[in-house]
């Protein structure tokens, strides 16, 4: 931070020198309003020194790191409740599927040049409207969540809008029902299917969080490997996902030369147990599964591989696999049985015995029922929700359910909550990019010529006028 205060200081006093000159060769040509003298360009210096130059360094430099220190992350919940919100329509009132209708008249003050640079004002009549609804109701679809609520659609018409028109004489235009649509969205409506039958659907979103350990360009924290480039050559490392699509689904799969019979079944599955997951233990579990030799014949070097991979954040950005993540590499060779699996989480220690206890999964089905599971959310509106869980290896590994010592216990960044002491002691590791430092130094340069142009004509009209006539 100190070279971009003295950079700064330095460029603020080129460039008033330079207009100081300008300005000064100008006014003994032309006039003598505009320049800067020697006393007012130790004021603007001292000025730029001692208050712009450290306040806007300090305030860019800490907004700088904090940027750095940003990542995004998945979060991960269930269903609550699927609200269909019911407006009843009236002329002007707050439905959105309107037409102008009812014209009425309106006075309107206006001016007019009258002669002699005078200006009159008269009345005049105009048409104005209201707004009438075509439909008598509009329906707002949302979902309320652990995570917040979603708008599924806003102002839909009912089921037959012709049959509900606010005016019957109005016929409604296809166009404004093909736009606003008709009765509960598909969406809502398997939620809410869900929800009655007490069967909460699984939730994520993408959220901000600090990582200190990403952030840093020093710390040994950090995962390496030098197979990355290998893997990516033979197109073995799939990137890490970061997408949320159809309003809160993620697919967390990742298939590496393994062609499942039922990939949907597979993402369905792991975005069930990432609810309870996050819900409960705050993690996010991404699964990749692989049936390839380079992969198999050493698979620990493609779990390091992996890991480094997506937390590098020259490749992902903020997208980098995040502290609560847990990843899990799974192989076959037959594409029918699995040979092997391995772990590793978004921190670089903790939950060793968890990652032990995936490390000896072998010799089950490959299929997302045995490896998996199937968890599902029991919705109760008084108790809230409660997880089912079925046979899956991975569900009784990271729960603890059969060995309690494996039940996956979230590390702290901060040290204020989870396993841990934390690592903000990272971040003075953090450095300031040199785009960053850039803009901190032209934000005040600009700011720094703003002082030069009062020094040359603001001040000029008061006190040096002043002086000049005594």
């Amino acid at each position: 931070m100190f070279l971009v205060i003295v950079f700064s200081i330095v460029f603020a006093a080129v460039a008033g020198l330079i207009i100081k000159f300008c300005f000064d060769w100008y006014a003994k040509n032309h006039w003598n309003n505009g320049s800067i003298t020697w006393v007012e360009f130790a004021v603007g210096m001292l000025i730029i020194s001692l208050t712009i130059t450290p306040v806007v360094g300090k305030i860019g430099w800490d907004l700088s790191k904090q940027s750095n220190l940003t990542f995004n992350e998945y979060r991960n919940g269930w269903e609550l409740q699927a609200i269909a919100n019911i407006t009843t329509c009236t002329r002007d009132g707050s439905c959105r599927q309107t037409y102008n209708c009812d014209p009425y008249i309106v006075p309107v003050t206006y001016t007019y040049p009258c002669g002699n640079n005078q200006t009159c004002t008269g009345i005049r009549f105009e048409t104005r409207y209201h707004s009438c609804p075509y439909v008598d109701k509009e329906t707002d679809y949302l979902v309320k969540t652990t995570l917040g609520d979603y708008i599924i659609a806003r102002s839909r018409l009912p089921d037959n809008p012709q049959a509900n028109r606010w005016r019957s004489r109005i016929v409604i235009p296809q166009h404004i029902i093909d736009t606003a649509g008709i009765g509960a969205p598909k969406f809502w409506f398997d939620a809410k299917t869900r929800i009655d039958a007490k069967k909460s659907g699984p939730v994520t979103q993408r959220a901000e969080y600090d990582n200190y350990i990403l952030a840093s360009d020093r710390t040994i924290l950090k995962q390496y490997s030098s197979a990355i480039e290998e893997y990516k050559k033979a197109n073995l490392l799939p990137p890490v996902q970061s997408g949320v699509y159809n309003f809160y689904y993620a697919d967390k799969v990742s298939f590496v030369g393994y062609k499942p019979e039922n990939p949907l079944r597979w993402q369905t599955e792991l975005n069930y147990l990432n609810a309870a997951f996050g819900a409960e233990l705050r993690g996010d579990l991404h699964l990749v599964i692989v049936q390839n030799e380079l992969i198999n014949d050493n698979p620990d070097r493609y779990i390091l591989a992996i890991k480094a991979y997506w937390q590098n954040r020259t490749i992902f950005g903020r997208n980098t696999i995040s502290k609560n993540s847990v990843i899990i590499v799974v192989g076959t060779t037959d594409g029918i049985t699995v040979e092997w699996a391995r772990a590793t989480t978004g921190m670089p220690l903790g939950n060793e015995e968890t990652l032990v206890a995936i490390r000896n999964v072998k010799n089950i089905p490959l299929t997302s029922e045995s490896v998996i599971g199937e968890i599902r959310g029991k919705l109760d509106f008084k108790l809230g929700i409660r997880s089912e869980h079925g046979a899956g290896v991975l569900e009784k590994i990271i729960w603890g359910l059969e060995e309690p010592q494996t039940k996956f216990k979230r590390v702290a960044m901060t040290g204020k909550t989870g396993a841990g002491s934390g690592f903000i002691y990272l971040s003075n590791e953090i450095d300031v990019t040199n785009q960053q430092k850039f803009l901190i130094i032209f934000v005040i340069f600009i700011l720094s010529l703003g002082v030069w142009a009062a020094a040359a004509f603001a001040v000029n009209v008061s006190w040096r006028r002043f002086f000049s006539k005594k």
